[in-house]
């Protein structure tokens, strides 16, 4: 760690003053007890339904449930699934899980996590456990009280906890019409919501968390609609329960801004759904214009001219462009705009997506925080696999598909529609990428390709890692990068793998290439210079040379 005045000054100089005030400000709220104040801990029957809606009288359960089947805005999908089709079955017959074969281990209590690990924890879990460590969390503090730390990774906590679940239960549903699945995700739902009361328990800690819970919550309640297990309290319920995590999320919302990050984009997405799907809410209007407002504004800010994202991680990359995804699709669904200049950039960071994939394989090099997050698992393939989001990304911009059918294409169904699958595929080549603003540079050649990173940190570093090279040949990655999975592990994975040393660039001494100051931070930010790029006049040779600069200073976001 460096000297705490240095990095006082490396902060102030990279983050601003008006960034150093409000956490420091924000800090004070937490251990004085301010932010339990506004958002105290209490039980739900404190907190009615009648309290969240425009009209009281509208809470009454059965008139509650009625207006909800009948005037419910449009979602991506109706209520009544199909008849199970060859298409779901041609999607399963070669994978190696399918959501019906997941949603049965489900109701044996075998839960995924992160994409890949098959954990057992009962049914239903213990959704204060963290089964990766062992450890216990507290289920009757305030959030504010619990620390980020102290659990091992708080992340093996809170993945159950964002109701990834409904992905698999509501895709099992829909391929055979049997309404277990339903009952099982209702099973899970009323227990969790009774085991976590409002704001108490880690799982109510952070906002992207409660924001990726309500989605899952807001698909499952559109899906299983029509189901009988879908009873009115149940729809009560979980209106309730959007609503006190949209208040959650709009009272904290600074936090998550000040982070310039995929909390800031994820947060502000989900103030704009409910606004949006539940407008019968008091605060609907507020959310709405305020998430669209954010939305906006963020991906100028943190979407880059040439589609890098402010994150430096392809998989954050991945997830900030499902999220945007949801938000221009139900933006279309219910007429409403989202300006050029925003669905400009979202093309543009999946554009970047396509030209580092390997066609054979969907994946891209495995660069900066990776933790297997993705926001819609709607599909059978490996999470490392990002042909599903180009392909969604390419047929709503584009009109057409970049890749030849397979089971990246449920994603399509899902978000819009059976006429999609069927939509034309037009194959391109992957372009030499020269992304200076990202930082991304790639030399091709016909079987193979090699990335560099070589740029100018405008938002926090997340390893100390420029200049490092990625290299790919016949679609097997040859030289890699080793990302970052967990954010809190035993030594000696407790952050390692941010230092130079464990990339493919050069390593002085073994000394990082800036000076760590805390867990995601390294100061001061580097600048970098592309010094020749160019290819020979047969093509036959491609040169790229960069250098590592000095920290220059940065002009400071005038926002939290």
């Amino acid at each position: 760690m460096i000297p705490s005045l240095y990095r006082f000054t490396k902060l102030l100089r990279h983050l601003g003053p008006r960034w150093f005030a409000f956490r420091l400000g924000h800090a004070f709220r937490l251990k004085s007890g301010l932010m339990q104040l506004r958002l105290p801990a209490r039980d739900w029957s404190s907190i009615p339904l009648s309290g969240f809606l425009l009209n009281p009288e509208q809470a009454e359960t059965d008139a509650y449930s009625r207006f909800r089947r009948e005037s419910a805005p449009p979602f991506f999908f109706g209520s009544r699934p199909p008849a199970p089709t060859a298409q779901f079955q041609h999607w399963d017959s070669n994978a190696s899980s399918s959501p019906v074969g997941r949603a049965r281990e489900l109701k044996e209590g075998t839960f995924y996590y992160f994409s890949h690990t098959r954990v057992a924890m009962g049914s239903p879990p213990d959704w204060h456990h963290n089964p990766l460590s062992g450890h216990q969390a507290p289920r009757d503090q305030h959030w504010s009280r619990l620390g980020d730390f102290g659990y091992s990774d708080i992340k093996g906590i809170w993945e159950i906890s964002r109701v990834g679940f409904a992905y698999t239960l509501v895709p099992a549903y829909w391929r055979t019409g049997d309404e277990q699945f339903a009952q099982l995700f209702w099973l899970f739902f009323d227990d969790w919501r009774a085991q976590n009361p409002p704001q108490q328990g880690v799982n109510w800690k952070c906002g992207q968390e409660t924001t990726f819970r309500l989605m899952a919550c807001c698909f499952a309640l559109y899906a299983f609609q029509g189901c009988q297990s879908t009873t009115p309290e149940r729809i009560c319920g979980m209106a309730q329960l959007i609503a006190e995590s949209a208040t959650r999320v709009h009272a904290d919302l600074n936090y998550a801004l000040s982070q310039r990050n995929n909390h800031s984009v994820s947060e502000a997405a989900g103030l704009w759904t409910v606004g949006l799907l539940f407008p019968e809410f008091k605060q609907a209007k507020q959310w709405l214009e305020l998430g669209h407002g954010l939305l906006e504004r963020l991906a100028q800010e943190l979407i880059y001219k040439d589609g890098g994202f402010a994150q430096h991680s392809l998989n954050y990359q991945r997830l900030v462009i499902q999220v945007y995804l949801w938000v221009l699709r139900l933006a279309d669904l219910n007429r409403k705009e989202f300006s050029q200049k925003t669905r400009s950039r979202v093309a543009q960071a999946g554009s970047l997506l396509f030209n580092l994939l390997n066609e054979t394989t969907g994946r891209v090099p495995c660069y900066g925080h990776n933790d297997g997050a993705r926001v819609l698992p709607l599909n059978n393939c490996d999470y490392q696999d990002f042909r599903p989001i180009t392909q969604c990304t390419n047929y709503y911009f584009k009109g057409y598909r970049c890749h030849e059918g397979g089971p990246w294409d449920e994603d399509l169904f899902w978000l819009f529609g059976s006429e999609a699958i069927e939509a034309p595929v037009e194959r391109r080549p992957r372009k030499e990428l020269s992304a200076s603003e990202g930082g991304y540079y790639t030399l091709r050649s016909e079987k193979g390709f090699a990335l560099v990173r070589c740029g100018s940190f405008k938002h926090r570093p997340a390893h100390a890692d420029m200049l490092p090279v990625d290299l790919w040949w016949k679609g097997i990655n040859l030289a890699l990068d080793p990302g970052t999975f967990s954010y809190n592990a035993p030594d000696p994975w407790s952050n390692t793998l941010f230092h130079t040393r464990f990339h493919n660039t050069v390593s002085v001494d073994e000394k990082a290439q800036m000076d760590r100051a805390g867990r995601f931070l390294w100061l001061p930010w580097l600048t970098s210079m592309v010094r020749c790029n160019s290819r020979s006049e047969t093509g036959q040779i491609s040169y790229w040379e960069g250098e590592p600069g000095q920290a220059e200073p940065l002009e400071h976001s005038s926002g939290c």
